[in-house]
C-alpha cells in the first residue's frame, strides 16, 4: 500500500506554493478566496493542510486559521496532491486479482466511482475507482461499498434516461450511494470525468436521503 502519510511533503510544499498562486481568476470565488489565504500563509500552515487531508486528519483548525471554510481548501490540497498519488500507483506491483476490498488497496482511500466493463473470461466485471489515486480494482458487482450488504436489503439503482451509461447505486440498508459508469454502452467514458459531470444524479440521491461514499473534487 501506498504510504501518503510518508510522502516528502516538505519537498513537494513549494509546487503547493505556486499551484495556490496559479490558481486561475475564473475559478469560484471561494476557491479563489481560499488559494489566495493559503498562499500568504506560513509555510507550515500548507504543510499543516497537506498532511492533514493524507492521513484523515480535521482541517478545521487550518480552515479557522485561514479564515476559509474548509471545503476549498479541501479542494486545493487534493487537487494538488491526487496526481502525486496517481504517479506513484501508477509505478507500484500489480494488485492482486483477490484483493476484493471496498477501500483501495494503494492508498487505502474510499472508491469515487465504480465501472462495469466485459473483460477475459467475464461480461460486466464491476471495479471500483479511487477517490485519491485513481487506482481500480475488482469489487463483487451486487454488494454495497459503504456496509457489504446485498440482496433485497442492498442495492438498488436509477437510471437518468439522458444518461443511460451512467446511473447511482443506491443501498437501502444504510442509505449510501456511488455512481456507476457503464464502459459496454460508452467505451470511452472516463468514470472519474463523468462522476464530476453528472451533479443532478447526486442531487437526485441526496434529495432522498442518500449519502455518497466520499464526496467528489468538487464536493458533490
Amino acid at each position: 500500500m501506498l504510504r501518503l502519510e510518508r510522502l516528502p511533503l516538505d519537498a513537494v510544499s513549494d509546487g503547493f506554493l505556486e499551484f495556490c498562486r496559479a490558481m486561475p481568476e475564473l475559478a469560484p470565488s471561494l476557491v479563489m478566496e481560499a488559494a489566495r489565504a493559503a498562499s500568504g500563509a506560513a509555510a507550515q500552515v500548507r504543510l499543516d493542510l497537506l498532511r492533514a487531508l493524507l492521513t484523515g486528519g480535521d482541517v478545521g483548525p487550518t480552515a479557522t486559521a485561514l479564515g476559509c471554510p474548509p471545503a476549498p481548501l479541501v479542494f486545493l490540497a487534493r487537487g494538488y496532491l491526487s496526481p502525486v498519488a496517481e504517479q506513484l500507483a501508477a509505478v507500484g506491483p500489480a494488485l492482486s486479482p483477490e484483493d476484493r476490498q471496498p477501500m483501495c488497496p494503494r492508498c487505502g482511500w474510499p472508491p469515487q466511482v465504480s465501472k462495469l466493463q466485459d473483460e477475459p473470461g467475464a461480461e460486466g466485471n464491476r471495479r471500483l475507482v479511487c477517490a485519491f489515486c485513481a487506482t481500480d480494482w475488482m469489487f463483487p458487482r451486487s454488494v454495497c461499498v459503504a456496509c457489504g450488504v446485498s440482496g433485497d436489503d442492498g442495492l438498488e439503482f436509477h437510471v437518468d434516461e439522458g444518461l443511460s451509461h451512467v446511473r447511482v447505486e443506491s443501498c437501502r440498508s444504510c442509505r449510501s450511494y456511488l455512481k456507476s459508469v457503464d464502459l459496454r454502452a460508452v467505451g470511452l467514458a472516463e468514470p472519474l470525468v463523468d462522476d464530476l459531470a453528472t451533479p443532478e444524479l447526486d442531487l437526485w440521491a441526496t434529495d432522498r436521503g442518500f449519502e455518497k461514499t466520499v464526496p467528489n473534487l468538487l464536493g458533490l
